[in-house]
């Protein structure tokens, strides 16, 4: 999320040698240090992530973070407000895949996405869904894939 979004914030936490990046990003996100942050808020942290990437709405991130629909809203709003970049970047993955009909990883493999223009709404949110985990997933799988060629050529 980091490399693709270009949040100046999320990148320079995820550039520290040391730490915990959920508990410095909670630190980030609510402005407190880092050994300030509870296990409990380190989760939801996490849980809030995850749960922006996966493209989950209020509903059903108040489950996960055991808090009101509400709650999870003004959750969502100011982690965003924190790394705008996610934000930005969440927006033109969509559009892109609107645009072009697939999301594409770094190695350019492509997954085509026709109910992103062409479904009804419960398949456009859920292939808006797909778009950007198919960016971030496959992208990881990508990486994956050529390290173990690597480590398997010695190259």
């Amino acid at each position: 999320m980091a490399h693709f979004s270009k949040d100046s914030a999320l990148i320079d936490l995820l550039s520290k040698p040391d730490g915990d990046v959920f508990n410095m990003i909670a630190a980030r996100w609510t402005g407190r240090t880092e050994d300030s942050v509870s296990s409990l808020e380190r989760e939801q942290t996490k849980r809030l992530i995850y749960g922006i990437l996966y493209g989950m709405g209020p509903n059903t991130l108040s489950g996960q973070l055991n808090c009101s629909s509400d709650e999870a809203k003004e959750k969502i709003r100011s982690f965003k407000n924190s790394f705008p970049g996610v934000d930005s970047w969440l927006h033109e993955a969509v559009s892109s895949c609107r645009q072009k009909g697939y999301a594409e990883t770094l190695k350019g493999r492509k997954r085509y996405l026709s109910k992103i223009k062409f479904g009804n709404s419960k398949e456009k949110s859920k292939a808006q869904r797909q778009a950007v985990n198919s960016i971030c997933q496959g992208s990881a799988a990508d990486i994956i894939k050529i390290a173990m060629i690597n480590l398997l050529c010695d190259c």
